[in-house]
């Protein structure tokens, strides 16, 4: 086990960014409301998760039942999910395998529903907390500060708050629970890293309608490069940053990782028609995991036609290496 660990803490080393002087490493962080996790859902999290390279992920309203959160699993990652209480509802920390973790504490309450899970990195210990709060705006101020804790000093919360403010959302009017956030943030010391993006598209009442009921809120570190995208799983957006551990200040000249795709430059009406076309095949008479599987390869299969690719990826170290000594 300690062999296992060495490993995950040197891989992580050798993803800490570039030749500049910066020793800790970054974990690569993503946080999305999910909409249910279906089995097609859980496929193309998969595949998000090593597109990205992701190291930690909070997700909310899962849409499971107690049974379904005791058994819930992803190839690659350490679970910790609780099951729905209010409507909508269900939260998860997932945290890939190698990394040591533990479940800190976890709460389900008709205010909010939360899992925090504490991830050690070397020496440094870091919680992660996946919050829900349900729609209604029964945001209190006791239900925002029950996310800490004074002595978890470096902490990161991905929520969906459904609360607005000036701060983050342009986009709506801000609500009660928006302001009992900022008085948080001021209070404990937690840093706002939306960018007043969006991070959510209405696709029911006012379709189309643009918001931000996401939040990420972080306390005792470094966080780079936070973005909301667009994601056909869900009506709201994938939010992925990265998390430098143990670093009180930024890189001096981070180098930012390539995109595999070129998301801008989609042809998302292509790929469209992809599937549509390829779904005339859909195995109707198939399991629920034959179907997922099939839905997946046909989704896969229609990105990388209508979608370009972005920058190449380098060669691998070993691989350049050896072609210099050839």
């Amino acid at each position: 086990m300690r062999a296992v660990r060495e490993f995950s803490l040197s891989s992580l080393l050798l993803r800490a960014g570039d030749v500049h002087p910066n020793p800790w490493p970054i974990l690569r962080i993503a946080q999305q409301n999910i909409l249910g996790l279906t089995p097609g859902k859980r496929l193309s999290l998969l595949h998000k998760a090593i597109t990205h390279d992701l190291d930690v992920i909070l997700l909310q309203e899962l849409h499971i039942v107690e049974n379904e959160a005791s058994r819930l699993t992803l190839d690659g990652y350490q679970c910790f999910a609780i099951a729905r209480d209010a409507k909508g509802g269900g939260v998860a920390v997932l945290i890939r395998k190698g990394i040591q973790c533990s479940l800190t504490s976890q709460s389900v309450s008709e205010v909010v529903e939360h899992a925090t899970v504490c991830v050690k990195v070397g020496t440094h210990l870091c919680q992660f907390t996946s919050a829900y709060f349900p729609r209604g705006n029964k945001v209190t101020s006791a239900a925002v500060h029950s996310l800490s804790q004074a002595d978890w000093t470096t902490h990161v919360i991905c929520a969906d708050a459904n609360c607005h403010h000036a701060n983050w959302d342009k986009h709506v009017a801000p609500n009660p629970g928006g302001s009992h956030i900022v008085d948080f943030c001021i209070d404990e010391g937690y840093t706002l890293l939306n960018t007043g993006d969006p991070t959510r598209r209405s696709l029911t009442i006012e379709r189309g309608q643009l918001s931000a009921p996401d939040v990420t809120l972080a306390r005792g570190c470094t966080t780079q490069r936070w973005q909301a995208t667009p994601d056909p799983d869900s009506d709201h957006f994938l939010i992925t940053f990265n998390f430098v551990v143990g670093d009180d200040e930024p890189l001096a000249h981070h180098v930012p990782k390539p995109s595999y795709y070129s998301w801008g430059q989609a042809n998302w009406q292509e790929c469209s028609r992809l599937v549509s076309e390829d779904c005339k095949r859909f195995p109707t008479k198939g399991t629920p995991n034959q179907q997922a599987k099939f839905l997946s390869r046909s989704i896969a299969k229609a990105t990388a036609k209508a979608v370009p690719k972005g920058v190449t990826r380098p060669a691998p170290l070993v691989g350049r290496l050896r072609g210099r000594r050839a």
